[in-house]
């Protein structure tokens, strides 16, 4: 399967829902923030993992709720 994960049916696809763990590893900080939402939404309890480019991607990200961000 390949994709946008980006795109909540991309995520839905890869069954997201049952994951224990999503690692987003990209420079867009948007579309990170998109993964971020519609995994939380389809799966409160998984562990989200994100490596950004920068400290203001990581700050910015952060308020999005993931477990850990690394630079």
């Amino acid at each position: 399967m390949s994709g946008d994960a980006a795109e909540p049916a991309v995520l839905i696809q890869a069954h997201v829902a049952r994951a224990r763990m999503l690692v987003i590893a990209m420079s867009d900080s948007a579309r990170a923030q998109r993964m971020i939402e519609t995994a939380h939404i389809l799966n409160p309890a998984i562990e989200i993992i994100v490596l950004t480019h920068s400290d203001e991607e990581a700050r910015l990200l952060q308020s999005d709720r993931p477990d850990r961000v690394f630079v």
